[in-house]
This record gives structure tokens, sequence and C-alpha cells, in this order.
């Protein structure tokens, strides 16, 4: 089989995107190069053209590449987000019925209880029987049970195809991590016996592996389509300006140019000649011994997320295979060089990571502007439950934006139902906070809730299966036993402050617990804080902010600000192995638009700040001191006997005779 990408824009942004590596703004497939590829599917005894985007339907010429497919006879597969322009879904009704079908790739979230979406709604309804649901699992706690209700109901294609995202090798998208394969496919063996009982065919996408399932849940599947773990080849992928990919993940990867005479087996046989040096890695360790591999059961996972195992051994860039044929193959444009996205630089800059940041009021242009700049790197963004139902444990924010913020952001919302004490036992709450979510969702991106509350979460995933639970660093979980407890419950972790600074703790924490590690990489407090708790206390339910409540000791004691959780831009690489996600704190110590972006930007892109500008909390470090990596690392693996070890005490103390030098005569400040 072929795909034609005939476009590359897209009326949505999802965070998860494949075709993110590629430049959008490459235009949209013209005509004469859609005839070559007809050309190429015919010559190769294909008789299905694959059409697929961006949103193929919103090619300006839509009407005209049917007429194409049309003349010849072909079949058509379109995939689709379903929010087809009006005049395109026309022109898509009088394509022979017999020879259609859509690929309709939603969020299920998005279709509990119904389809909320009018011009997807549209769809289902005109096309019925012709419609294929679909989605890309790009979180553990994404549940497609959603789509099974929608098949009888709308009378569609009684076919749900299943995709994992995948990793963007040389780019920044949101993918699942091969972490949590196994919690995937636990949730997709409940997910096919609620199918099996519907009659409801499975069809599985490219990079599922055997060992994700259990051996009833993996004969069970083998019955409802295709065995999951053998599909993974270049099938390959005509881009808009005619070259061809084996898939986008691997755009940067592998890329070759159409040659007179050639077949899909041609063009296949030379992009695996060039990815064969990667075929040996698998997406986990034990790959390059597993059984199942060995009896070519499977392939080993997707090469993309095999690839970012590999790393930094292998080129995070936009690589290229490093050979002749390559060379010859690129376009004239291409070998000046492809340009960057200008939002970000490289991965290997950024450490690809994906952070949650602080919701602060502002006009929705200052988002559309941290959209615009940092674009996919942004997980979420987070805030407290709009309407008091429950405080945060955070003092009041202003709210004159909020409203056109949620109902307009580009960028996906998380809601934060995490207070050190509820005010009201769960099980009296839960309803309202329930109704509240519902509600909220209906008219935003709504992607997850922060809880420090493990009933509340517990009650939250039996009535909200589709939200992405995030256990709160307020649940102070530093312990893998604690991690532990929260299997199935939460999805994401941000783990205790006191151990921010503990390589160790934060090792074995990272090994414990299944979903996702986010770190919270700005907050100040001291590790082991006897005040904590009441502060937390204080700044939710106080009629005003409270005084920090560690001022004394840490103006008596200036240098323990050197022990407090926080992380620089500029040694955030020193994470990389125990982070998957991380967090920017801020909510009350950001207030100010152009320190914001200028923080978030350091932090995204790595570049070097002092810690008395980075928005920490009252025991951040007050003065514009250098803190040197070599330090900084030594305090990660050291044995926390503060009480007797002069490093720091030391440190502060030389580090602060460095700075007055610089500044003589001058007391030094922290930047507010």
């Amino acid at each position: 089989m072929s795909n034609l990408s005939v476009t590359l824009l897209c009326n949505q942004a999802c965070g998860y995107c494949f075709a993110r590596s590629l430049d959008r703004d490459s235009g949209h497939m013209q005509p004469e190069v859609f005839a070559q590829a007809l050309d190429h599917l015919e010559r190769s005894g294909i008789r299905q053209v694959r059409m697929l985007g961006g949103e193929p339907t919103i090619h300006p010429q839509f009407g005209l590449l049917l007429d194409a497919i049309e003349a010849r006879g072909l079949d058509l597969l379109l995939f689709s987000n379903g929010r087809m322009p009006g005049r395109a879904m026309d022109r898509l009704k009088r394509f022979p019925g017999e020879r259609l079908a859509i690929l309709l790739n939603i969020d299920p979230a998005a279709c509990q209880p119904d389809i909320r979406d009018r011009r997807v709604r549209q769809v289902v309804e005109r096309f019925a029987g012709a419609v294929i649901l679909g989605c890309n699992i790009h979180h553990p706690g994404l549940s497609p049970a959603p789509l099974l209700p929608l098949v009888d109901r709308f009378q569609l294609n009684r076919t749900i195809r299943l995709g994992l995202a995948h990793p963007c090798v040389g780019a920044e998208n949101r993918f699942l991590h091969p972490r949590h394969y196994r919690t995937v496919g636990h949730r997709i063996g409940a997910f096919a016996r609620d199918a099996a009982r519907r009659g409801i065919r499975l069809v599985f996408d490219c990079g599922f592996v055997p060992c994700m399932f259990t051996e009833d849940d993996l004969e069970l599947l083998t019955t409802l389509g295709d065995p999951p773990g053998s599909r993974c080849n270049p099938l390959p992928d005509f881009l808009p300006d005619g070259r061809l990919i084996p898939c986008y993940p691997l755009a940067h990867v592998c890329h070759t140019v159409h040659r007179p005479g050639d077949t899909a087996e041609t063009v296949q046989a030379r992009c695996s000649e060039q990815l064969a040096i990667y075929r040996t890695a698998g997406i986990y360790g034990e790959c390059s011994h597993c059984q199942l591999r060995r009896q070519q059961r499977c392939n080993g996972g997707c090469l993309a997320a095999a690839m970012q195992r590999l790393r930094p051994s292998f080129p995070r860039g936009c690589a290229e295979p490093d050979n002749r044929e390559a060379a010859a193959d690129q376009l004239p444009s291409q070998r000046a060089g492809q340009a960057a996205a200008p939002r970000l630089r490289a991965a290997s800059a950024t450490g690809g990571k994906q952070w949650a940041i602080p919701y602060i009021d502002q006009p929705l242009s200052f988002w559309q502007e941290v959209h615009r700049r940092f674009g996919s790197a942004i997980r979420e963004v987070y805030l407290p439950l709009p309407r008091n139902l429950l405080a945060s444990g955070r003092p009041e924010q202003g709210s004159e934006h909020l409203e056109d913020f949620l109902r307009h952001t580009p960028m996906p919302v998380a809601v934060l139902l995490n207070p050190v004490v509820l005010p009201q036992p769960v099980a009296q709450m839960a309803p309202q906070l329930i109704e509240a979510l519902e509600r909220l969702r209906s008219f935003t991106r709504l992607n997850g809730v922060t809880v420090a509350d493990c009933t509340l979460a517990r009650i939250l995933k039996e009535h909200l299966p589709d939200l992405a639970l995030t256990a709160s660093v307020l649940m102070d979980v530093a312990q893998p036993h604690q991690a532990n407890q929260l299997r199935g419950l939460c999805d994401a972790l941000v783990p205790a402050s006191r151990i921010m600074r503990h390589y160790a703790a934060l090792r074995a924490l990272r090994r414990a617990f299944a979903g996702t590690l986010r770190l919270m990489v700005n907050e100040g407090c001291l590790p082991d804080c006897l005040m904590r708790t009441q502060h937390f206390f204080e700044m939710g339910y106080a009629a005003e902010t409270p005084l920090s409540l560690c001022g004394k000791l840490v103006a008596e004691q200036p240098w323990m600000r050197l022990t407090s959780s926080w992380v620089l831009p500029q040694h955030l690489h020193l994470f990389d192995d125990l982070a998957d996600e991380f967090k920017l704190a801020g909510r009350a110590t950001l207030q100010r638009p152009e320190q914001y972006l200028e923080v978030l930007d350091a932090y995204v892109n790595r570049r070097p700040l002092t810690p008395d500008v980075i928005g920490g909390g009252p025991a951040s470090v007050a003065t514009p001191l250098k803190i040197g990596e070599s330090y900084y690392r030594t305090t990660l693996h050291c044995d926390k006997q503060c009480h007797v070890c002069p490093i720091c005490r030391d440190y502060y103390r030389q580090a602060t005779a460095r700075l007055n030098r610089h500044v003589p005569g001058e007391r030094q400040q922290g930047r507010a």
C-alpha cells in the first residue's frame, strides 16, 4: 500500500500529530503530482487510494482530486478528523459509495456521551456505513470504549482501527512511551472483549507489540483482526512535493524521490536498505533476545520508538543516512538544508520533553504567543477548577481573561483538585466536581486532573476514565511503595519536593512507577520542611496569602536556599533519564508576562539562568548566584546530612563573595 499525503495543513492541533516533523507551509499537492502518484499506484497493482494529510478535505482542489480517482475507477480510503468543509463533504457524497471508506480519527473523550463536534456528527450521519472509527492512543489513560456505542447508534462500519502515537525522529510531538504499553494493552484487552460481544472487528496500525498483551488477550485480538506486532514496513508515503518517505515518524531519517518506472516494491526496498542499520534495535532492551521476535511474530515495535530508546547514540536532529544514493535522491531545495521549526531549537538542545505550565490571567493573545513560540513542547496549561467549587491549595488567581482562554486556547488544559485538606468528605463533593469537569470539557480541551487525594482519584477514574490523572506533588510520593499504590489509578506522578535533589530516590521511584514521571523544576521549598503542610493549608484557605513561614529560618541560615528543590535550565540534562515530562511552577511568582515568557523559554530551550529569576517559592535563592554544574551534580548524589556537611554552606559563602566582588558596594537583590 501507499499513502498520498495531499496536504500537511490541518484544522486541528493534536499534540501527538505525526506530521509535526514536516514543514506545514509546504503547500498542497498539485494535480500533476497527484496524477503521477496515481500512475505509481496503478503500476504497483494498487487499486485503493489512501488519501491523508493534514486534513485532506481542506485541499483547495479536493474535488478535482476525487474526479481523478473516479475517472480511473479506483477505490478511496480517506483519512479524516471529520471536520470537513461543507463543500468537500458535498463532493464526497457524490463519490461512488461502494468504492468509498472514511477512516475517521477522533478522540474518544470528545464522544462521551455523544459526538459534540457538529461537523464530525454530520460526517457520521451522512456517510454511516462508509465510516470506520479510529483513534490514536497518545496517553495511558485514554480509553477507546466510547467508540463502541457509536458504531451501533449511527450504523457505522463494524470495524475500529487502533493506533499508537509514536515519536517523530527529529521533531517534538507527544507520544506514548513504550513503558506504558502494558497498561494500554490491559485496557485494549478489556475493550476487545466488549467489541467481540458486539460483533465489532479490531484493526491495529503499526507499532503494537505482542508482549503488551496477556496470552488470552492476544489470542482474542488475533481472532478479531490482524495479529498485532508484525506490521512495520515502509509503505511508502507521498508528500505534497512528490518526495517519498517510509512514514511520518521517520521522515527526517529516510526519504527519496520518485524515479521513472518506480513501483511501491522498488521504493520500499530502497527505504528498507536505508533503514536496515536500525532494524536490529527494538523498543525494549530485552527485544534482542525475545523469543517472539526470533519467531518473526514481532518486529520490535515502532522503529522511531526504538531510535528514541537509543538516544543519544542516535542523533535526534534531522538526520539523513550518510550515503551517496540518499544525497542523489534529495531535491535541490532539500540539498540546501531543510529549515528547522522556528519556535524551538533542535530536539537535542531541548531534551525532547514536554512541559506542564501554569495559567496566569493574561489576554488570549498572550497564550497564542506561547503556542506560537513553544507549540508541541507544551503538554498542558494547568489552573484551579473555575467557579471555586474546590480550593486548589493556592491563593486565588485573577479570572478576567479566563473564560476567553478556556474557550479559545490552542493548548490542552488541566485542572487542579489538590488542596492538602478537603472542606467536605469526598463522597459529598464528588458529584459536584464530576459535573463541573463534564461542563468544563464541553467547551475547552480538558486534558487531565491533578489530585492530592487517592479517594477522589478513584472516583474520578471510575466516572471519567478518559481523563488523565496526575498525582500532585502535595501527595508527597517519595518512596517506591507509595508509587506502587498508584498503580492503575494515576497516569502521571509529580514526586515529592523533598527528593527532587536526591538522584537515587528519583531513580527508585522511576523504576517503581509505570506511568509518566513529571518533575517540577522551579519550586523553591526546602527538603523535609516542617512548615510546608501548614503553609499550603494557609495559602488555600486563609483570607490573605500568608507570609513565608520559613522566612526566619532561611534568613538566619541563607545557605539552606541552595538545598531547596529547584533545577536550573542548564542542569535539566542531569534529569533526562529520570523524567518523562517537566512542570513549571509560578502561578503566583511568574505573574509578569515578560518574565513568564523569559523563564519558559529558558527552560524549554535550556538557556542558562541564575536561580533568583526562575519564579520559585519562598526558600528560593534570592540573589543572582552562579551555580556550577559540578557543585549541583554533587548535591544530587550526596547523603543529605546537611546538619553536619559543610559543602553547601561553603559554596554559598564563596559564591556570595564572588558576586560581591563583581558588584562592589552594591547589595545584591533578587529580581522580582
